[in-house]
């Protein structure tokens, strides 16, 4: 079994450019090769998708040079994340809603203006992680 994710750095607004570093387009392309590749290894494959971005990390994208040199924002994750799961889902790989599991509670588990999550948070995460897993392997003898 693999378990994998990418996105929170591909959606990161590029100050030069105003725009992400990756376009949605891209990123669905890149999401789906690199889970064909991980196919061909004849490993069940699951993609989790991404955590919540804090509001105040994320913006819609900008003109190029009206951001802040060292911004560190992130365009909104729902329209990439849904693209990217509806593409994966017809290639038979499973999805891990990570952003589901921990959105109703984020605020309370997010470290302060921070992407990253507290010790409990990530407990809560860790554990819908191996639940992801479990799921796809095989049932136990008994």
């Amino acid at each position: 079994v693999i378990h994998f994710n990418f996105g929170i750095w591909d959606a990161k607004i590029v100050p030069a450019t105003g725009q992400p570093a990756v376009s949605r387009e891209d990123y669905v392309k890149n999401v789906t090769e690199i889970a064909r590749r991980l196919q061909a290894t004849g490993a069940k494959v699951i993609f989790a998708t991404t955590t919540p971005i804090p509001d105040s990390l994320t913006s819609q994208p900008a003109g190029p040079g009206t951001l802040d040199p060292k911004a560190r924002l992130f365009v909104p994750l729902a329209d990439r994340t849904a693209a990217a799961v509806d593409a994966l889902q017809k290639m038979d790989v499973a999805i891990d809603d990570l952003h589901a599991v921990i959105h109703p509670d984020r605020e309370k588990y997010w470290n302060p203006k921070d992407l990253h999550f507290s010790s409990q948070g990530s407990q809560i995460l860790g554990k819908a992680v191996a639940a992801s897993i479990e799921s796809q392997l095989p049932p136990k003898a008994h």
